[in-house]
């Protein structure tokens, strides 16, 4: 009996009135773990409820990690995740929700693999016990590691390039491409973004592409939407 009215005390807490409608009858007909099971399906969001159902203790949430070998099953032991687990980021990522694409993945003793995600950016710090030796082992880098990248473009020289000669850029180069790939402030990351977030960062680089051509007289450029 607790058991039920916990899931539908946090399902008042969460969900709107459609969905407390649906989710009812999905317990009515299909019982209350096929239920989860496929609220977990359909909403994002589902592993922040575990969070406060709490209906299980962290030694019998803990994955089984035995046969991985990913860097997360490396690292994560039972009194870490103890400590981890009652946490959650302001968008509502948890632990879970990091190892999560590890516990899924076995990895490979040939490669390095993460085995963790990153929701948002609060995420490196509030999971920090697990983030750090990770980035650390792969990388070589502590937590207060730095970046710095060199961005004058008088220091680029072209191929064939000399203090003699001028390289002629529309003889030797038909066509370019730049890929960058980069995270925006105060968004979450992709692995936990919405389809509303999503189009509103697209809408915000739309403008930024338009405004770059607009004060750049000699760049130019068509922008393609991809996805809706």
């Amino acid at each position: 009996m607790s058991t039920y009215t916990n899931f539908f005390r946090s399902l008042l807490h969460f969900g709107t009135n459609q969905q407390k409608w649906k989710l009812t009858l999905l317990v009515s007909s299909v019982g209350l773990s096929t239920a989860g099971f496929l609220w977990h399906r359909h909403y994002h969001y589902a592993n922040s409820y575990s969070l406060h159902l709490k209906r299980y203790s962290a030694p019998a949430e803990y994955p089984q990690l035995t046969k991985h070998a990913n860097l997360m099953a490396s690292q994560l032991t039972l009194q870490m995740y103890a400590k981890l687990r009652d946490r959650i980021t302001p968008s509502g990522y948890t632990i879970d929700d990091v190892i999560q694409v590890g516990v899924d993945n076995l990895g490979s003793q040939t490669r390095q693999y993460f085995g963790v995600s990153a929701g948002d950016e609060e995420s490196y710090k509030m999971f920090s016990d697990l983030f750090d030796p990770l980035i650390r082992i792969r990388y070589n880098h502590g937590p207060d590691a730095r970046q710095y990248h060199d961005i004058d473009i008088t220091k680029l020289h072209f191929p064939f390039e000399s203090n003699n000669t001028t390289f002629d850029i529309n003889k030797y180069i038909l066509s370019s491409r730049i890929r960058i790939t980069r995270n925006l402030s105060g968004y979450t990351f992709p692995t936990f973004s919405t389809r509303a977030e999503r189009r509103h960062v697209e809408r915000n680089l739309n403008k930024a592409f338009q405004q770059f051509i607009k004060e750049n007289n000699q760049f130019n450029g068509n922008y393609y939407r991809l996805s809706m």
